[in-house]
């Protein structure tokens, strides 16, 4: 089976799903530019595609391609689209099973109509702020208090809308959660973590005065100004332990700071747990991040549920606790193992996307079809055309069609 894994990586995910697949026969082409924190190769860029395809060894022949293809879109940008695309076409013809992941990929549409055209399943991977619109976070979950930096509104909604519209109308499985699911019509399965665990050194400390992590990616919007003065406050208080607080640590440098501690404290705004509280659960240490209490039978972690308004005696706890301490880190990754590991996980992704609308759902998003109200009649009007993507899609005529609410018209 020739398998194309397209998008742009987060965690090592693409990493991670490419190598399980070819250590079962699979043929698999990823295309990706490198990640943030974890650092693999690929065989393809999302940008400067034209020169790694027909020098993928020769980095000069990339840079002339390069230069060739940006002069070529100084005359016609339609004439280097249709060049880029008709060389990524090369790539993905004969595409058994097309995996999207995290967000819009050069030439989206085009993309996903093609692979579709050539027989192939689709599988959409969503994993955060591909598909989040963090105002509409704010409001379906009543945040007052989040500090959205600026970089997280640059991307339009209507731009998130589009993709993931687009998602839903070609792919036959989605693959997400509920907290970043709030433009969403479709019913869709459970994302899964997966991990490797060969790769984490597990260990309880089980110390007297534990060692507590905070390892945000994005500190505004994991709450670690709310993490940080309440572990001072504990501290004033006489509460022993021993804090570090890490920011863009390699991820391989991570993993060793975790099989040390005790405790991780992950995020209080954002739901969870999501890759680092996993890895953390698999290196031994007990975990407190927010967690959506009322989720699917697919979906129980052992954690402890901390927000915005609720987390000064639940830290406090774990941290003067140690009997609960070292059950939560047993079972944590006793779940970890049972539930994440990378084979299982791509199991479920291949069962799911062959089987597409002929199996039972984990989430039936309804924010936007029952409860979310537009500010005025032109973001009504928004939605309702980006909704014209999906009209007639079985799945929106079975679960969404005929619901009027104002000037929104499913």
């Amino acid at each position: 089976m020739k398998v194309v894994i397209n998008g742009r990586d987060q965690c090592g995910i693409i990493y991670d799903f490419a190598t399980e697949l070819k250590k079962r026969g699979h043929e698999v082409v990823t295309i990706s530019d490198v990640s943030r924190f974890v650092h693999h190769e690929y065989d393809y860029p999302q940008g400067g595609f034209f020169g790694a395809y027909y020098y993928s060894s020769n980095p000069l022949g990339q840079r002339i391609l390069s230069k060739l293809q940006r002069w070529i879109r100084a005359i016609s940008d339609r004439a280097a689209d249709a060049i880029d695309f008709g060389i990524r076409k090369k790539v993905l013809k004969g595409t058994d099973l097309y995996i999207q992941v995290w967000a819009d990929v050069v030439h989206q549409e085009e993309v996903l109509k093609f692979v579709k055209q050539q027989g192939a399943k689709i599988a959409a991977v969503f994993l955060g702020s591909d598909v989040r619109d963090y105002r509409w976070f704010c409001q379906q979950y009543t945040l007052t208090d989040m500090e959205i930096p600026e970089y997280y509104l640059r991307v339009p909604r209507s731009a998130k809308l589009r993709f993931l519209r687009l998602q839903e109308r070609h792919a036959d499985a989605i693959f997400s959660v509920p907290d970043q699911m709030g433009l969403a019509l479709r019913p869709y399965h459970h994302c899964q973590v997966p991990l490797h665990a060969d790769e984490y050194e597990y260990d309880v400390p089980g110390r007297e005065e534990p060692l507590v992590v905070h390892a945000p990616s994005a500190p505004a919007i994991k709450g670690s100004h709310l993490v940080e003065a309440c572990l001072d406050r504990l501290r004033e208080e006489g509460v022993k332990f021993e804090f570090r607080s890490v920011r863009d640590m390699p991820n391989s440098e991570l993993r060793k700071l975790l099989t040390q501690a005790d405790v991780l404290i992950d995020q209080l705004f954002l739901h969870g747990p999501g890759w680092l509280s996993f890895e953390a659960m698999l290196s031994g240490c007990a975990v407190a991040t927010r967690y959506l209490t009322d989720s699917p039978e697919c979906f129980r972690p052992p954690v402890v549920p901390v927000d915005p308004r609720n987390y000064y005696e639940p830290i406090k706890r774990l941290l003067t606790d140690k009997a609960w301490r070292l059950e939560l880190a047993e079972k944590g990754r006793a779940y970890a193992l049972k539930n994440n590991l990378v084979e299982k996980v791509v199991d479920n992704l291949l069962l799911k996307t062959t089987q597409g609308s002929n199996c039972e759902h984990d989430y039936h998003p309804s924010y936007l079809r029952d409860e979310w109200v537009p500010a005025d009649d032109a973001q009504a009007a928004e939605i309702n055309g980006f909704n014209d993507i999906v009209r007639e899609e079985r799945w929106y005529q079975e679960t969404v069609a005929g619901r009027t609410r104002g000037a929104l018209k499913f």
